[in-house]
């Protein structure tokens, strides 16, 4: 999962509009308090679901779930490239 997520940043930082939002976007998540300690991870799960529902995701398949008030999970649902299935990306706390 995690060597998908640099491919992807590698390939948005190839152009500069991409840039320039893949900088934005980091920029907005670093900026957010989740340690385990003092923090929570709900705001970066949120801020994530936000960007996706911009970006065009259906609503249904971005949820922020779990058990309690803090330290949700970001949950998004798209189809897949080749087409058949479902593919999933989940944001977790550890």
């Amino acid at each position: 999962m995690l060597g998908r997520l640099l491919h992807m940043a590698r390939l948005m930082c190839q152009s500069n509009e991409w840039s320039r939002l893949a900088r934005q976007v980091f920029g907005e998540l670093i900026a957010l308090d989740t340690t385990h300690e003092s923090g929570d991870t709900t705001p970066a799960a949120e801020l994530l679901a936000h960007r996706l529902r911009e970006a065009g995701f259906n609503s249904e398949d971005v949820e922020v779930v779990g058990p309690g008030r803090g330290n949700k999970n970001l949950v998004a649902r798209c189809a897949e490239v080749a087409g058949a299935g479902q593919s999933y990306f989940s944001l977790t706390s550890m």
